[in-house]
């Protein structure tokens, strides 16, 4: 497995009582059954290091003139802690679960009453993949005449956008 890979206790089974705790809470044996989680092994649920990453680009000039570039680069195969999640609902109780547990996952809300010493915290271990729309430009060479005006040979403007969208 990956150095600094998630470890940790996977609740299998949980279900709500009539107050909106989780009860009878079973986690990940390790050999497909459940168990009581306090006696669970921790499970490997992946690394927080991409296991692939790449990126696109591509130029097109028209009319020898108007360049239009864009980039999108990507990374995948990776898990991230939610840390915002896990916080305001397990140390903080601020988030929707504590308020309305009728309406939670009875997994997640098991993750939430039992994951205050960080040992089951699968739920709020996310994908990470993701596309990035890092770059689109438009770069405008200026007729000849325009740019000795300036007291110049060339002159190009160009308008460009950064970090524009992100896909998850």
């Amino acid at each position: 497995h990956a150095i600094g890979g998630f470890w940790t206790r996977e609740i299998v089974r949980a279900r709500l009582d009539d107050t909106g705790q989780a009860v009878d809470i079973l986690c990940n044996d390790g050999n497909g059954g459940a168990t009581d989680c306090a006696t669970a092994p921790p499970i490997y649920h992946g690394t927080p290091t991409p296991t692939y990453n790449g990126g696109i680009s591509t130029t097109v000039t028209l009319w020898n003139r108007l360049r239009l570039h864009g980039m999108v680069d990507f990374k995948g195969g990776h898990r991230l802690f939610n840390s915002n999640t896990f916080l305001r609902c397990t140390v903080l109780k601020i988030c929707e679960l504590n308020v309305k547990p009728e309406m939670a996952d009875p997994i997640v809300l098991a993750a939430t009453q039992i994951s205050g010493d960080f040992s089951a915290v699968s739920p709020f271990l996310e994908k990470g993949n993701y596309a990035k729309l890092r770059e689109v430009s438009a770069s405008y060479t200026l007729p000849g005449d325009w740019a000795r005006r300036f007291g110049a040979q060339r002159a190009t403007l160009t308008v460009a956008g950064r970090n524009l969208h992100t896909w998850t």
